[in-house]
């Protein structure tokens, strides 16, 4: 594979290792501290074919610049997702690749039942719908590539699932980071927020507990 590429961060590597030294990659966030780690990673790494740039993926104005244009976990968290599709339809080259990754938050799930993850799950899919994002945007996917004019669009799901390890601690760690817009907006409590938390890393530490991530929906296609 060689050309071009746009992503958000953490596939930086293994893409810039596929397009090889005749390509280029091109990473974008809206958030600095996002794009100075990237900018890190990529130096420790020592990928010289690299660059990141602070914007607003819905923003973009490239027209035919890339071979490959990819979301991961971005869309969700959009008021207007849309927008964004379109950017990047825009920005891919005519027959190029649209990869897009994003969550169904309400495929989640923990074994045994435990009434702190059922609660954690409710509560990040309330934070992400009162921010105008659609925590379980996954699904929608094929149809949202279809309707933008993307051919050959293909779908696949995965559910990263742990009996052990630190994936299990991936739920306490949301629910701490949700946390202060969980008790600003009076869904909780502080107290009930803390027992949430300690009850999902209770659960995690449980060696007979099977604990996921939420489905991931990994959708690709073609610009027409």
């Amino acid at each position: 594979m060689s050309g071009s590429g746009l992503w958000r961060r953490s596939r930086h590597a293994p893409m810039a290792r596929l397009v090889g030294l005749e390509g280029k990659v091109v990473g974008t966030d809206a958030d600095d501290e996002v794009i100075a780690l990237a900018r890190e990673d990529a130096r420790t790494a020592k990928l010289d074919n690299v660059e990141f740039r602070r914007a607003d993926a819905a923003m973009c104005q490239a027209t035919e610049e890339y071979d490959l244009v990819y979301a991961r976990f971005l869309l969700s968290h959009l008021s207007e997702p849309e927008r964004c599709l379109e950017a990047m339809v825009r920005a891919c080259n005519v027959k190029g690749a649209l990869v897009l990754e994003d969550v169904d938050f309400s495929g989640s799930f923990c074994y045994p039942t435990c009434v702190a993850y059922d609660r954690y799950i409710q509560l990040y899919e309330h934070i992400v719908n009162r921010g105008g994002g659609d925590p379980n945007i996954g699904r929608k996917l094929p149809g949202m590539l279809r309707k933008m004019g993307a051919e050959n669009v293909l779908v696949n799901v995965v559910q990263p699932t742990h009996l052990e390890g630190e994936g299990k601690l991936m739920a306490s760690i949301t629910m701490q980071r949700i946390a202060g817009a969980v008790i600003s907006e009076r869904l909780a409590t502080e107290s009930e927020v803390q027992q949430i938390i300690t009850e999902l890393n209770d659960a995690a530490a449980d060696s007979e507990t099977v604990m996921s991530l939420p489905r991931v929906f990994q959708v690709w296609g073609r610009r027409a």
